[in-house]
C-alpha cells in the first residue's frame, strides 16, 4: 500500500498560547544559579580586584571577569557586588560546599536584586 500523506499544519494558523502557571508568592527575589559579571558595564574601578585578585581579573578590555566562578567564596562575591559602583557583579546562588555562606549573606545577595 502507498504511504499515507502527512498533514502539514498551516503556518498562518494561530497557535493557542499556554497560560503559565501562577508563580508562588514569595517576598524573596530568586538568585540566578551561577555567579557572573556583566563585563560590558564594568567601569574598571578596581574595587573587586582589590577585594580578591584571585577571584576577579580584568579581560583584555580592562573590564572585570570572574577568574574561577566555581571556586569563588560566596562572601567575596556578595561583598564585591555590594561595593561595585556599576552593579555589574551578580553573586548568584551559594554553592552547598562553600563554608562562607550564612543566612545573612544570602539575604544580602537577594537584596541586591541581581
Amino acid at each position: 500500500a502507498p504511504p499515507r500523506p502527512v498533514a502539514v499544519a498551516d503556518e498562518a494558523a494561530p497557535v493557542a498560547a499556554e497560560t503559565p502557571a501562577p508563580a508562588e508568592e514569595d517576598d524573596e527575589e530568586p538568585l540566578l544559579d551561577a555567579p557572573y559579571i556583566t563585563s560590558a558595564l564594568c567601569t574598571s574601578c578596581n574595587d573587586c580586584l582589590q577585594l580578591d585578585g584571585a577571584v576577579f581579573r580584568y579581560n583584555a578590555d580592562k573590564q572585570a571577569i570572574l577568574a574561577a566562578p566555581e571556586r569563588a567564596p560566596f562572601a567575596v562575591l556578595v561583598k564585591a557586588a555590594e561595593a561595585c559602583p556599576s552593579g555589574c557583579i551578580h553573586p548568584g546562588r551559594p554553592r552547598s560546599d562553600d563554608p562562607t555562606v550564612t543566612p545573612e549573606l544570602v539575604a544580602r545577595a537577594q537584596a541586591l536584586g541581581r
